[in-house]
Formats: C-alpha cells, sequence, structure tokens
C-alpha cells in the first residue's frame, strides 16, 4: 500500500509530466474491423471494438445470410457472396446479433469507451475516476480494466498495455486539454 508520502510524491511527479508532455499526438484515424461468414457461423464470433468503430461484415459462403441486431440496431438485409454490410458503432455497450435465415448463426459486438478504464460509462465518461483507477491497477495491484483496452489510452498495445504512459495521457486529457483517449490508434 501506499504511504501518505509516496501518494504525494506520485502526485507530484505526475504532475510534473503533465506539463512536459509535448503536443505531439496525431489525429484520430478511422478503424474497422472485419468479421467473415465462411459458412454457418460469424468469424469472429465475438469482436471487442473501441465506439467509433466500423464494423464489416462480409458474406465469404456460397449461400445468403444477414447480420440482424437482436436489439434492432442494424440490419443488413440479405447478403449474397461477396456482399458486405457495415456499422459504425456509436455507443459503449454489448450487442447481440444473428443471421435472421440460419438462427444458430450468432455474434457478439463489445464496444467499450477507449479511456474508460473503470468502465463508469459516466457523462463523462473518462474522468479523475479513471486516472484513480489506473494508478490503483499500475501501481496498487487494483482490478484491471474490462476490457483491458479500455485503459490503453495511448493505444501504446505493448507488454503490458496499460502503464504509466496511459495514466500521464488522461491526466494530460482531463485537466490539460490534451488529445482524446485512443485518438492515435489506428
Amino acid at each position: 500500500m501506499f504511504t501518505h508520502q509516496s501518494k504525494v510524491a506520485l502526485g507530484a511527479a505526475l504532475m510534473v509530466l503533465l506539463f512536459a508532455i509535448p503536443a505531439m499526438f496525431g489525429h484520430a484515424s478511422a478503424v474497422t474491423v472485419d468479421v467473415s461468414i465462411p459458412g454457418f457461423s460469424f468469424s469472429p464470433s465475438t469482436v471487442t471494438v473501441n465506439v467509433g468503430t466500423t464494423v464489416r461484415w462480409t458474406n465469404n459462403h456460397s449461400i445468403s445470410h444477414t447480420t440482424t441486431s437482436t436489439t434492432a440496431l442494424w440490419d443488413s438485409g440479405i447478403l449474397a457472396q461477396g456482399e458486405q454490410f457495415s456499422h459504425v458503432f456509436s455507443s459503449a455497450g454489448t450487442f447481440p446479433y444473428l443471421c435472421t435465415l440460419h438462427l444458430g448463426m450468432t455474434g457478439t459486438v463489445v464496444v467499450y469507451v477507449c479511456g474508460d478504464a473503470n468502465a463508469s460509462g459516466g457523462d463523462p465518461a473518462v474522468d479523475i475516476d479513471d486516472i484513480v483507477f489506473l494508478i490503483n491497477y499500475v501501481f496498487g495491484g487494483g482490478p484491471a480494466p474490462v476490457p483491458l483496452a479500455a485503459g490503453d489510452a495511448n493505444c501504446s498495445g505493448g507488454d503490458p498495455a496499460v502503464d504509466i504512459d496511459d495514466i500521464v495521457y488522461l491526466i494530460n486529457y482531463v485537466f490539460g486539454g490534451g488529445p482524446a483517449p485512443c485518438a492515435n490508434c489506428l
């Protein structure tokens, strides 16, 4: 556990880093994740993506299929072999779907808010609580963000995927007007 002095020192160090971060971050890029329909299944059957990601389904089977949200969020209509359908996910949540022609074909899209490490989903979704959550995870042995990518605010994807760089990135965003989490993700 942290002593009061180590917490003060850590806070001071983070504040110094906050003001030392150069404005070297690029612009956000659109991200597309592909789901194939190779037969009577979706592959992969579950995808986990950040808010704003496009999921593109491609029917690679000789038989027609659909991709239809069970909550009426999207419906591709019938996709013949080689046809594609795309949907942009603009909010966090878990979105099950199926093929209306073959009801045993199911899949799930899990959408998270990058930087919302504690999965509060509040307004704003990314705030000081997420910074504290990540500090506890990285330095205090607290629970990991779920999914882990939600805490990877700078999109390093390294090992470890969530580290002090992500904490500094969120501090810069929340308190310094820096780029939004995952603004650099490809």
